[in-house]
């Protein structure tokens, strides 16, 4: 006879038995249960940021296009299928993504997830970030590893760089 493993977190002991019926006639009854109990944890899920980045430089043009990387992880039980990942830019949310069911095993390496965003047309330092789990529907054991930001800088364009910035082939540049 065997159990399934709970899911709810707390720690665990479970004894081991063979014939606990007492079916089979044996010599030696008094050792068919090993002593003592197999104790085990279950664990509250722990998803986290391993690491968040912006790829390349962090001092931008206004309208570059520059990627945004976040590595997921988790140390604990399996949440669920439905955890989120949110980016922002400056506080506003501008993206998202969801989280993979074969990211959310604790054994499992950290999973990549990656946004493209483009440089605000406002010179000066910015804010890009990523929450996992934002709406906070996984009770985890640790919630204050779930955000990241970065500040970067998007540069100020005089009018003679303006000049020779040339549009891709569909798009065109207007100076306001």
């Amino acid at each position: 006879k065997h159990t399934e493993a709970p899911s709810t977190p707390g720690k665990y002991n479970y004894t081991v038995e063979v014939d606990y019926d007492d079916e089979i006639d044996e010599v030696h009854e008094s050792n068919n249960k090993f002593d003592p109990p197999f104790v085990f944890e279950v664990k509250k899920p722990q998803l986290f940021l391993s690491s968040f980045f912006i790829v390349g430089e962090t001092s931008l043009d206004p309208g570059n296009i520059f990627q945004l990387k976040a590595f997921t992880d988790n140390d604990g039980a399996t949440p669920g299928p439905d955890v989120k990942l949110y980016y922002y830019l400056d506080g506003v949310k501008i993206g998202e993504d969801n989280m993979r069911d074969y990211n959310l095993e604790p054994e499992d390496p950290p999973k990549e997830e990656s946004i493209y965003i483009v440089a605000p047309q406002t010179p000066g330092q910015h804010i890009v970030a990523v929450r996992v789990d934002p709406s906070d529907n996984v009770d985890e054991g640790n919630e204050n590893d779930n955000y990241a930001e970065i500040i970067f800088t998007v540069n100020e364009l005089y009018a003679e760089e303006i000049n020779n910035i040339s549009a891709p082939v569909g798009f065109q540049i207007i100076v306001q």
